[in-house]
């Protein structure tokens, strides 16, 4: 068996079970299903669904689409209607997360897809999209100084096939690592999450 932060694929399996009961008790707005791979029932992986929205303020900024409020309490104090929240912006892409687990790596990656929602035309997202949509300005010099094509590529979903984008593992074992004996399998997963997730917009 392997040692954390190195994972098999039994005790990936045990992650997500850790991990879905958190999402189930803190996190109960995430949308999730876990699935098994059509090549192996024991191979099982987290598909964590986001509905964003890229905001009309700059044209470069996406939030949650259920999460945005926008109120100016400092100039409408006075004004007892300005205090009531807007209405959230409507969504226009849905972004499926998936948490995998890789056998040459020994620890998960993160795949994920992002599709137009209409009226938007369904045009493929290219990897300008994917920074502008999801990654935080003050991780983007981060992640495109890392490797030829930085820390997001694109490549087939092991499960699925189809062509997806995903966070490179090849630092996970390293960052993960430096939590020693504070790393444990029940946390595993939200601490990864916390670690490589946000690069991308996943937060628990």
């Amino acid at each position: 068996m392997s040692s954390l932060p190195f994972l098999t694929k039994q005790t990936f399996a045990s992650a997500i079970e850790h991990l879905t009961r958190h999402i189930d008790a803190y996190s109960p707005h995430l949308s999730y299903e876990v699935k098994h791979s059509t090549f192996d029932e024991e191979d099982v992986y987290l598909e964590i669904t986001r509905m964003i929205s890229l905001t009309a303020v700059d044209g470069s900024k996406a939030t949650e689409g259920y999460d945005h409020v926008d109120v100016d309490i400092e100039d409408d104090e006075d004004d007892p209607e300005a205090l009531i929240p807007s209405s959230p912006p409507p969504s226009t892409h849905k972004v499926v997360y998936s948490i995998v687990f890789s056998p040459i790596y020994s620890v998960p990656i993160l795949h994920f897809t992002i599709n137009p929602l209409p009226p938007l035309p369904p045009t493929p997202v290219s990897l300008a999209d994917v920074y502008e949509l999801l990654v935080p300005a003050s991780r983007r010099e981060e992640l495109r100084g890392l490797g030829i094509q930085g820390g997001i590529s694109q490549g087939e979903h092991p499960h699925t096939g189809k062509v997806s984008w995903f966070v490179h593992p090849c630092r996970t074992g390293d960052v993960l690592g430096e939590f020693g004996g504070e790393l444990k399998l029940e946390g595993y997963l939200g601490l990864w999450i916390g670690v490589f997730g946000g690069v991308v917009g996943l937060s628990l």
